[in-house]
């Protein structure tokens, strides 16, 4: 009779968290690391929006610089969770702002405020046409307009002006 004597292998989770030990950690989360990591952050952001992903260089920005003086795995990431939320709560918004201001409407947003011709009768609460530059849409008012009234855009509805 022939016995197998089984070697207990080792778990997934027993492999993940020799890997995540700080020893093991403190080999990889160099500043060189840190470094890298913030090269790709601005990489990723080039080809974003929204400055996401650039919110999270202060933190490894500053978690390059406390690996640089020696501070240990623990240290660094808590520098890092620190500036990712500096970089979230203060940076980005300010960024967002920065980025909004400068812009001009666009789409449906650039009609309103600009003259429509009324080229189908509007009744009041009814929808009628009207034409801005070369598009003819359909619009509504609460007040009644011939053909070839002039009017103002005040809004948009879905796809349907409001006129005055």
């Amino acid at each position: 009779m022939n016995l197998i004597l089984l070697q207990e292998q080792p778990s997934f989770w027993s492999e993940l968290f020799d890997f995540l030990s700080e020893e093991s950690l403190a080999s990889i989360l160099s500043w060189e690391f840190w470094l890298l990591a913030t090269v790709a952050f601005l990489i990723g952001e080039v080809f974003t929006a929204g400055f996401l992903l650039g919110a999270l260089m202060p933190g490894s920005i500053m978690a390059a610089i406390v690996s640089a003086f020696g501070v240990g795995v623990q240290g660094q990431l808590l520098v890092f969770a620190a500036g990712v939320l500096i970089g979230l709560f203060y940076m980005r918004p300010i960024f967002l702002r920065k980025l909004d201001e400068g812009s001009e409407p666009s789409n449906v947003d650039a009609i309103v405020g600009s003259t429509a011709k009324v080229v189908g009768p509007i009744a009041d609460g009814e929808a009628g046409y009207v034409k801005v530059a070369s598009e003819e849409w359909r619009a509504r008012s609460i007040q009644n307009h011939d053909v070839g009234d002039m009017v103002e855009v005040t809004g948009v509805e879905g796809n349907t002006l409001l006129v005055k």
